[in-house]
């Protein structure tokens, strides 16, 4: 019964295509127009201000990871294969280097005294973060 009711309807939507693209075309007039051009503007600042929104309050309500100021902390990582990375963990004062695979973590040793890291990975994405802030807030002023 639906096939039938979709097959007379059918001949029916290249007519009513044609149609909606007439009256497009007269209330629309020229695509280059200033009123068309400034829709298009207006409408992607819309958007644009409804993505910021939606991820502030996505940070606001902690949806978004925060970094890694708890207790554990990837200090770093490598992979050495397709699906095999070797991490050295910090709990504490004590580094942890395992072994981790699909399914598997292994500690493969425990490191008697801890290695001096400089700089870890979100650090760096912290200070990119900061930096970034930095340069939105002079464009402001």
């Amino acid at each position: 019964m639906k096939r039938l009711f979709l097959l007379l309807l059918l001949p029916a939507w290249p007519a009513r295509a044609a149609e909606t693209a007439a009256q497009a075309a007269a209330a629309g007039g020229d695509p280059l127009s200033a009123g068309y051009l400034l829709k298009l503007i207006l409408g992607l600042l819309l958007v644009l201000a409804m993505i910021f929104l939606f991820a502030w309050a996505a940070r606001k309500m902690r949806l978004t990871p925060a970094g890694q100021q708890g207790m554990i902390r990837v200090l770093s990582a490598i992979s050495v294969g397709q699906r095999d990375r070797i991490a050295l963990i910090q709990v504490g004062e004590e580094q942890i280097l395992v072994g981790l695979s699909p399914g598997r973590m292994q500690t493969l040793h425990t490191l008697r005294q801890p290695l001096s890291v400089e700089t870890t990975e979100t650090e760096e994405q912290g200070r990119f973060a900061d930096r970034l802030q930095q340069f939105m807030k002079q464009g402001r002023d």
